[in-house]
């Protein structure tokens, strides 16, 4: 677990209207999305955000309700709704830039920065519910537009460094959020119980009218059928492995391989592909029924596919850079 980073040194803690005011209270970051807009199933485009009256930085503070402005010190948008942040006292809230808004929360210094983030991150207790605090936030944020999502524990002293940061990588978040508009990662991952079908195809290569032999003959003639099945079943596994990719990729042409981790628990199934596909809405009923199929062929041998999302779109996000220490490495897993 990386601990989190700050992207510039935070100041002493002060009061939160203050701090928040002056940029000097820790500020976490959990990606940065289109508010105003989302995708209806049909693929056009609805406003679901409105911006609220024009009123003063300091009413919006007091408030817990960032506002709109013209200037950059009162460029508050609206918290967003129905979720908390890091803690309950301060609301994750929109901090607009030119075409996309970072989603942003205050955090306690005394919990994320110095030797005390360090201890925090080695407790699993700690880490837990605020892993869970940060994907309620980007899947809230992703239901009101498109996003793209923060690495856990991404800090900035300032609203100023949040500026620098998001002026520096406009180029990349305007793209990637232009390109996840109307569409969401959906993950798939293959299972192969290969126990059972070497012993399926085993056992039909023995039945196939074999000669009587003497036990030591027949002993030599079953291991020499094993590894003929193990061989014929590892070039099928891959050739079908293919043939399912092309045919997914031909409803979601951009897709990422994942990394294969071993399962939580002991299982006789192997896991033998793991993939993300960025699926339009639109598509996502027939992706579905594309994989139904491909299970109904398939799953009788003893491979299957199991189909999980709809989520946010981790493994396409771009590396961004930062402003001290060269390229960030780019949200997602």
């Amino acid at each position: 677990m990386n601990s989190p980073r700050e992207i510039l040194s935070a100041p002493a803690r002060e009061t939160e209207e203050s701090a928040i005011s002056r940029g000097e209270d820790p500020l976490y970051l959990y990606g940065f999305a289109r508010p105003g807009f989302a995708s209806d199933p049909q693929g056009s485009p609805r406003e679901i955000l409105s911006a609220p009256a024009r009123e003063t930085k300091e009413a919006a503070i007091s408030r817990g309700q960032p506002v709109t402005g013209a200037k950059a010190e009162d460029r508050w948008n609206r918290t967003l709704p129905n979720v908390r942040g890091m803690d309950e006292r301060h609301p994750p809230f929109y901090w607009s830039h030119p075409g996309f808004a970072a989603v942003l929360s205050a955090v306690s210094k005394d919990e994320f920065c110095g030797p005390a983030a360090e201890a925090n991150l080695q407790d699993l207790q700690w880490i837990g519910p605020r892993a869970c605090w940060h994907q309620a936030v980007v899947e809230e944020a992703l239901s009101l537009g498109p996003v793209l999502p923060a690495p856990f524990g991404t800090l900035f002293s300032s609203l100023a460094a949040v500026e620098e940061y998001s002026a520096l990588n406009a180029t990349a978040i305007g793209q990637f959020l232009d390109q996840v508009t109307g569409r969401e990662e959906w993950g798939v991952k293959g299972f192969f119980a290969r126990g059972q079908a070497e012993t399926a195809c085993l056992a039909r290569l023995e039945g196939q009218g074999q000669p009587a032999l003497s036990p030591g003959a027949r002993y030599l003639q079953t291991q020499r059928l094993r590894l003929k099945v193990k061989q014929e079943l590892t070039g099928w596994l891959d050739e079908t492995c293919t043939t399912v990719l092309n045919e997914l990729t031909r409803l979601a042409p951009d897709f990422r391989p994942r990394r294969i981790l071993p399962p939580a628990e002991t299982t006789d199934l192997e896991i033998v592909s793991n993939w993300a596909f960025l699926v339009a809405r639109t598509d996502a009923a027939e992706f579905r029924e594309s994989l139904g199929r491909v299970n109904a062929q398939h799953g009788p041998g003893g491979l299957k596919w199991e189909l999980t999302g709809p989520w946010p779109p981790y493994s396409f996000c771009p590396t961004l850079v930062g402003p001290n220490a060269g390229p960030e490495p780019g949200p997602g897993s």
